[in-house]
């Protein structure tokens, strides 16, 4: 058994990817304890969360590499069927085909889109910063078949499928499942995306 702990650099930490914020990791093994006592362990099921910056060193000019001129914001949810096999021991995620996914404003160059579904208007507007705060008007697209091919991490919204990131921290043979993106452009801040995955460890 290991110590229970370790102190590193964020900084120095080697995760494959440049333009990493931050990133959680947590993960729980499934315990039953019969009537007689008897411990069954099942299945680890953890979830990794990743905050980053979706563009290359020495970008400068945002607003030019992505090719838009308003705010961008997209969104992306997977699906997954979760299935326990009990005579197998074994925890599955059974994909459904396509993602359910949504952009507002510009849709930045290194999004594509297989089909629009429906269009309609959305607004924010808060005075928690004063009363001259912006008041956000864009349309609000649902789409099917999202896919993302820019940095960190390219996703395709349309194909569930598992990832192969983060080696060296996740369990060994631990088969990573994306949940859902965002990505959020509002210049003159910086771009951000997100990525929530589950990831599935059966435990020999």
């Amino acid at each position: 058994m290991g110590t229970g702990c370790s102190c590193s650099i964020a900084g120095m930490l080697d995760v494959g990817y440049d333009g990493i914020i931050s990133a959680t990791l947590n993960a729980g093994t499934d315990i039953k304890v019969t009537d007689d006592g008897l411990i069954l362990r099942g299945p680890t099921l953890g979830s990794l969360n990743i905050s980053a910056y979706p563009f290359p060193r020495d970008t400068y000019n945002l607003m030019d590499y992505y090719g838009v001129t308003c705010p961008s914001r997209v969104g992306v949810n997977m699906g997954w069927i979760q299935k326990y096999d009990c005579d197998a021991d074994r925890y599955y995620f059974i994909p459904v085909r396509g993602g359910i996914a949504w952009y507002e404003g510009d849709l930045p160059s290194q999004f594509t889109i297989g089909t629009n579904i429906a269009d309609y208007e959305s607004m924010s507007a808060s005075a928690a910063s004063g009363p001259a705060s912006v008041v956000m008007q864009m349309t609000h697209f649902d789409v099917y078949g999202l896919s993302y091919t820019g940095v960190p991490i390219p996703i395709d919204a349309g194909i569930p499928q598992t990832y192969d990131i983060f080696q060296g921290i996740l369990p060994v043979e631990a088969e990573l499942y994306m949940q859902s993106f965002s990505f959020d452009f509002t210049p003159p801040n910086q771009a951000t995306v997100n990525y929530s995955f589950a990831f599935i460890y059966n435990l020999p």
